[in-house]
């Protein structure tokens, strides 16, 4: 979809999110996050469940709103992670209701304020994703794409010893060599890195479809990277015309500086309420009931919808 179609369509439309959540364990904690959506609004729920823990779905809620796929193993730091969005805006497009809006998010997530509906009506061209900036040829986080990443050394774990495989291409590309090249060519010049999860209006996820349909070659280039989910929307976004609508994301997330942790998420805690409800954000992760369950009731408490 064009930028000038999607914002005609936009004037149009009423407001009405779809909720994309990529999930893959501890039903306990998302089923409070699914009733909080839809005790406070009036939007659909597609979730992706990791083929590794399909045994999940039998604990999830049931509802019309809910709508369940399973169709990955997403392992760390893979590919797998996009194609499961990916297929989730499928579903979204293919079940012809009508959004004005996409949520993209986990079901480590919550809401933490009243009005994201509101917001997003009086903001309705506007796509609400952190951009960390472009990512130059040679700059250290480019080995995550100019090399094609074996599968073994796509391992979290800090003590693997094929974390150490890994350790030794990124020190190669530092000096200018690169291992393994990734032969596989896109288009675009400019790469740009960011925070996966985004709130966008509808027409934008019918553009990233109808982009990834035509050009088949970038999804290829992709598959050999290292963490794709961190450049893969955000390149196809900003090389466009859309990319004059990016505003900053409307989700909390404070990361970890620790080397062995570093961009990994921090679990919010009451330390985190302060600082998340001076801000403008309407969502936040990651919340963990094992950590801190007082912070997870207050977020459903202040976010309930009084009828």
């Amino acid at each position: 979809m064009s930028l000038k179609k999607m914002k005609n369509e936009m004037e149009s439309r009423q407001t009405k999110l779809a909720y994309l959540l990529l999930v893959h364990n501890n039903p306990k904690q998302l089923n409070i996050f699914l009733q909080q959506i839809l005790d406070s609004d009036d939007g659909d729920i597609y979730l992706h469940v990791d083929k590794k823990n399909v045994k999940m779905i039998e604990h999830l809620l049931k509802d019309e709103r809910i709508t369940i796929i399973s169709e990955y193993e997403v392992k760390w730091a893979s590919f797998e992670m996009v194609a499961a969005t990916i297929s989730l805006m499928r579903t979204v497009i293919e079940s012809k209701k009508v959004y004005s809006h996409v949520y993209y998010g986990s079901g480590y997530d919550l809401l933490v304020k009243k009005g994201l509906k509101e917001f997003l009506a009086n903001n309705n061209e506007s796509l609400f994703m952190k951009v960390l900036g472009e990512i130059l040829p040679n700059n250290p986080l480019a080995a995550r794409y100019r090399i094609k990443w074996p599968d073994y050394v796509k391992v979290r774990s800090n003590w693997h010893p094929y974390r150490i495989i890994r350790m030794f291409f990124h020190i190669f590309f530092r000096v200018g060599i690169v291992l393994n090249k990734n032969k596989e060519k896109i288009e675009f010049e400019h790469i740009y890195r960011g925070s996966q999860w985004f709130i966008v209006p509808i027409g934008l996820i019918e553009y990233i479809l109808c982009y990834l349909k035509e050009n088949p070659n970038y999804q290829k280039y992709w598959e050999q990277a290292l963490a794709p989910d961190e450049f893969f929307f955000h390149t196809i976004i900003l090389n466009s015309e859309y990319a004059k609508l990016v505003r900053p994301s409307l989700m909390y997330l404070n990361s970890s500086t620790k080397i062995t942790k570093r961009n990994h998420p921090l679990t919010i805690t009451k330390h985190d309420i302060e600082t998340i409800d001076k801000s403008s954000c309407y969502c936040a992760r990651k919340f963990d009931l094992h950590i801190d369950s007082d912070v997870v009731s207050y977020y459903i408490r202040k976010t309930k919808r009084v009828n």
